[in-house]
């Protein structure tokens, strides 16, 4: 008898190389091309279009005849993938293009960015060239040279953000700026977390360093009202306060390719305020209009601020912020703060050009100021910022405040984030630097830097005056407040360049007749026109407001008055009260004279 003994099938394994590594993939070495697509295609979870190629470039076509081993496949062999993408994924990455094509970088940026930076130096002693040539000793330094920030007096402590871009491309090098991720990473060869992890989608352990630049290097009230009415609140209440500031980043010449914060304004918004603590909705519509009219003043957000103040029996702030050995709770500014100026600069991205970041942004511009007292009882400013280390740890809900002030916590790992492994380093006794677990807390010095403050040498050409109340302190400020403001002998211009006044005219109900349009205005006190806000003065809102005003003034209605409009048969002596803005209009008009409401 003869019989037919079929040939057993072999198991092939050949290696497919992909952007993440090489993976191996075993099947029959009868299967077709067809059946290795889709098992690579299971394995990696490919969803889009992609093709395998040898070593010498063949494509393997998927529709080819004949088994692997027909085809020359040996075991082991390896294969190149090549992935298409997708029109989705296609149209995300024309958008990114063209969002960070346009990018809107922040003026000064732009200035600085176009200057070399380098400082120049005099010919001195240890010269011994002719004149037109230079040596080591007069040859210009660049803004980031150890040299140039000790010769300032007091030395400069921190590089400004484009003396650290200088660094970064010192020698023709190309590199990027650091951006820290805490997040786990999107992985199919184990089940998610806590279930798995793996190396290769486990986030690297994160080393904070202390920050070796800041974004902002001077932050400057442009008059000391600014600063004056704000802490007025405290004055009167006893109770602390917070408020955002509003200006410019301008250069600043004191440091080596310097920036500075220009406040111009402070706005208050509607915040819960006790002795020690306050409470802000940053969720309140309110915020998004105050940027808006900002914007069309040519002003931006450039920080916050908030008062520390605690009375001691005299009456006198308490001096509270200061650093000393024997006490290992004392602070400059505490654990919460930072973390919350973290969290804040956030919300305002820093950005750069794409060729330092893919992103797009990087760090923040935004500033934090703190009132509170110096030794002699006096209330200063103490201004820092977050690191960007710690606006990213903070964007990935990484850190925590602790009892002691001065140190942070960092969130342990649990079933629904994994924390990567944190350290800092610190010198030991012996002057060496030891790396150090982050891990349950530690000092809060590694995410800040601090920032000289202070005020404009010359504050007569301010852009705003103080005069009118400020807003969201208690009371409504009333149309006879602002009549009372529009009595005074100073231009048009000088009167509306007040930027409580304008949140008054933008936000109040009573002011509802011009609040929709304010833009024309808020141009001519940007550009400091003054034909332009005498045309406006002309308009027929402002015309309303006046007639309003001069009610006010006679005393016909209260500027606050919640009267309901009379009936018809009470009104025929009296008048009737207007609905819509409250003048007392004669008892024979059918609509008001001053808004044209109609009677009922």
């Amino acid at each position: 008898l003869c019989c037919y003994l079929k040939p057993k099938n072999m198991v092939l394994i050949v290696r497919v190389r992909t952007s993440e590594g090489i993976r191996r993939v075993k099947l029959d070495d009868r299967s077709r091309l067809a059946a290795l697509y889709e098992i690579v295609a299971k394995e990696l979870h490919l969803v889009g279009q992609f093709r395998l190629k040898r070593n010498n470039g063949d494509v393997l076509q998927p529709d080819a005849t004949g088994t692997l081993t027909q085809l020359g496949i040996k075991n082991g062999e390896l294969f190149l993938l090549e992935t298409f993408k997708s029109e989705v994924e296609l149209e995300r990455i024309s958008m990114e293009k063209k969002r960070l094509e346009k990018l809107d970088l922040d003026p000064v940026d732009t200035i600085l960015s176009a200057k070399d930076g380098k400082v120049a130096r005099t010919v001195g002693k240890l010269c011994r060239h002719g004149p037109g040539t230079q040596c080591v000793n007069c040859i210009a330094l660049d803004p980031y040279d150890p040299r140039l920030l000790q010769s300032y007096g007091p030395p400069i402590k921190f590089l400004s953000f484009h003396a650290y871009l200088r660094k970064l491309q010192h020698g023709g090098k190309f590199t990027q700026l650091e951006e820290l991720t805490c997040m786990v990473k999107e992985c199919f060869n184990h089940p998610p977390w806590p279930q798995g992890i793996c190396s290769k989608c486990q986030p690297s352990a994160i080393l904070l360093k202390r920050q070796p630049y800041r974004h902002v290097d001077y932050v400057e009230f442009e008059s000391a009202s600014v600063v004056d009415t704000f802490i007025d609140a405290w004055r009167k209440t006893g109770r602390q306060r917070v408020g955002f500031m509003y200006g410019k980043f301008e250069e600043y010449d004191l440091v080596p390719l310097g920036m500075k914060a220009s406040v111009k304004a402070i706005y208050e918004p509607p915040q819960m305020n006790e002795s020690l603590s306050f409470d802000v909705d940053m969720t309140c519509d309110e915020l998004h209009k105050v940027d808006d009219l900002a914007a069309h003043l040519g002003l931006s957000p450039v920080g916050w601020i908030f008062t520390d103040l605690e009375p001691d029996t005299k009456g006198t702030p308490r001096y509270k912020r200061f650093l000393s050995p024997e006490d290992n709770k004392s602070y400059l500014v505490t654990a919460e703060e930072i973390l919350n100026a973290a969290l804040m600069q956030h919300r305002h991205p820093n950005a750069v050009s794409h060729k330092y970041s893919a992103l797009g942004f990087h760090g923040s511009k935004y500033t934090t100021v703190i009132l509170s007292a110096n030794k002699k009882g006096e209330i200063v400013p103490s201004a820092y910022q977050a690191t960007t280390q710690a606006m990213q740890l903070m964007r990935d809900d990484i850190l925590r405040p602790s009892v002691n002030p001065s140190l942070v916590a960092v969130k342990p790992t649990s079933d629904d984030c994994y924390v990567p492994d944190v350290f800092f380093t610190e010198r030991d006794e012996y002057g060496n630097d030891v790396k150090r677990a982050a891990t349950p807390h530690f000092p809060v010095e590694y995410l800040f830097v601090d920032l000289p403050s202070g005020g404009k040498a010359n504050s007569a050409q301010s852009m705003f005056k103080s005069k009118f109340p400020v807003e969201n302190r208690g009371s409504t400020p009333s149309l006879a407040e602002l009549a009372n403001l529009f009595s005074s002998s100073l231009s048009f211009l000088r009167k509306v360049s007040d930027f409580h006044l304008l949140l008054f005219l933008a936000l109040d109900p009573q002011c509802s007749a011009i609040s929709n349009d304010l833009e024309t205005l808020l141009h001519a006190i940007r550009d400091k026109d003054e034909d332009m806000a005498c045309s406006w003065e002309a308009s027929e809102g402002w015309a309303t407001m006046k007639l309003l005003m001069d009610e006010v003034s006679r005393g016909n209605f209260g500027p606050t008055s919640t009267t309901t409009p009379t009936t018809t048969s009470s009104s025929s002596s009296s008048g009737w009260s207007c609905q819509r803005c409250t003048l007392i209009n004669n008892a024979s008009a059918r609509q008001c004279t001053a808004c044209g409401g109609p009677r009922n």
